[in-house]
């Protein structure tokens, strides 16, 4: 598996992370029906860019990953509208269930990010 070792360069991976999902969904190449659902394609994105191959590993990562971003739109539906923000916990989420990171790495990860990019930019 590929590791990030600096926090800074957790930056520059989930842009370009989020930029290719939205690429893909731009281009018609996802299923997904809607834009704010770019959530889903970051569990598969992260086990590419790691070198994730085993498929229980990438379902683990899936369902954990969408899992915490579906229980916060059950919540309130107006988070829905947090594209970057619920993009970033899928995408953090799936390499803590990869093992990746541990669950405090994630959160430093997540804290670091939310402080270095703007996760809510208006729509």
């Amino acid at each position: 598996m590929r590791r990030i070792s600096r926090l800074r360069h957790w930056r520059a991976d989930l842009l370009s992370s989020f930029e290719h999902a939205a690429k893909l969904y731009d281009k018609g190449q996802t299923d997904l029906e809607d834009w704010r659902d770019l959530y889903k394609l970051a569990p598969g994105i992260a086990a590419k860019n790691r070198g994730v191959t085993d498929p229980e590993a990438r379902e683990m990562m899936y369902y954990y990953a969408i899992e915490g971003v579906e229980h916060n739109h059950r919540i309130d539906p107006k988070n829905k509208e947090h594209v970057l923000f619920h993009f970033t916990s899928a995408y953090i989420d799936a390499h803590v269930a990869a093992g990746i990171l541990g669950e405090l790495e994630g959160d430093k990860v997540m804290h670091y990010l939310n402080e270095n990019i703007d996760l809510f930019p208006a729509p």
